[in-house]
């Protein structure tokens, strides 16, 4: 009776011990102020006072295990907890990382489809304004060149328009002079005075001068009628220069007016042009801004993807120890509670209760 007593001691003690060792790992300060001090109490009396310190230690027993088994469940629950919080924060890594994956992929292809084509289609338009630019350049400058050789066409032939008159007013002068005197009428002198005006005309063109030519070839000159006939001739001839001056200027006001009106288109087309290549570079500055912030967007979403990484790392280590930890203070609380159970069985034992003599414990 006494080895079983004693046997019942030594695994009191040792599981009591294992308490200590379980309130240094956890902190769980409890136990130690309430189980183990009982128990402690419990043996000591043991010794002394026989089988009523045997009863009360039966009830500490029991006390003790349904405060292990509370603590257990504490700690499993707690366990349980922790665990369920590192699951949900690795599904929220797990979302993040796939939310990152989403943007950086729809965004890369955003980037090599919309907005390269937006790039292409932009820079094209460019090419054709520019060349339409040239072109419009090329049109205008070709326009400039036509008309100002136009006017001084028309500035040469109005001097010679101008100067014809002269000759014909010169000519009409002398004419009326010679036949003012008709005793000194110079037949060949009024030949070649004709002869110019007629060589003259030639080279202006646009007026007939044979019949005036015959005419004065020919003519008698002492005959008034003649003299009447050839100044006429003459007055009309200043008349056609004149009529023909008046024309030319007419046409060149006219060449003038088709001028103005074909620069001003060209000048307005010009001004959409450069408006609209205005326009494209803001839209290309505007599309390459955009590409800039994209490709920042997806540097930050690739940053934020190596820390969820990280983080759903440490996450899972960090579950491991509490499943690690979770699981040795399942097998520790076990372990007292078989031990506790191997105790309960020993002194439910009848003749462990036919005490005979007084156990004296040695410390």
């Amino acid at each position: 009776m006494k080895t079983q007593k004693t046997e019942l001691v030594l695994i009191m003690l040792l599981w009591t011990i294992n308490c200590v060792n379980i309130n240094r790992q956890d902190g769980v300060e409890e136990l130690k102020k309430t189980s183990w001090g009982k128990i402690t109490w419990s043996l000591s009396q043991l010794a002394f006072s026989g089988d009523s310190a045997l009863k009360e230690l039966a009830d500490v027993l029991n006390s003790v295990t349904e405060q292990v088994k509370d603590l257990k469940h504490d700690h499993e629950f707690a366990s349980d907890k922790a665990i369920n919080v590192y699951f949900s924060k690795n599904e929220k890594l797990d979302l993040g990382i796939d939310e990152t994956v989403t943007f950086i992929a729809r965004n890369i292809d955003y980037l090599d489809s919309q907005m390269q084509n937006q790039i292409i289609n932009i820079n094209k338009r460019l090419e054709n304004l520019d060349s339409n630019v040239k072109e419009n350049r090329k049109q205008l400058e070709y326009l400039t060149f036509t008309r100002q050789k136009q006017n001084e066409k028309f500035l040469d032939t109005l001097s010679q328009y101008e100067h014809m008159v002269a000759q014909v007013d010169m000519c009409i002068a002398l004419l009326q002079g010679i036949f003012a005197n008709e005793q000194f009428i110079q037949v060949d002198r009024i030949k070649i005075i004709t002869r110019q005006i007629f060589a003259a005309t030639m080279l202006i063109g646009g007026i007939d001068m044979k019949e005036l030519l015959e005419t004065t070839e020919q003519a008698k000159y002492t005959d008034t009628r003649v003299q009447k006939y050839i100044l006429e001739a003459f007055n009309n001839l200043r008349k056609q220069f004149i009529d023909h001056k008046n024309s030319d200027i007419a046409y060149d006001a006219e060449q003038q007016k088709e001028y103005e009106d074909q620069k001003h288109q060209l000048d307005g087309e010009l001004l959409i042009f450069k408006r609209d290549i205005a326009e494209l570079i803001y839209n290309l500055s505007v599309t390459e801004e955009k590409i800039r912030q994209i490709k920042d967007d997806i540097e930050s979403n690739k940053k934020d993807q190596e820390f969820y990484k990280k983080e759903k790392e440490y996450i899972i280590n960090g579950n491991q120890i509490e499943e690690k930890w979770k699981a040795k203070l399942t097998q520790e609380y076990n372990n007292q509670l078989l031990s506790i159970e191997k105790a309960m069985n020993l002194i439910s034992q009848p003749e462990f209760w036919a005490r005979n003599d007084q156990i004296t414990l040695n410390y």
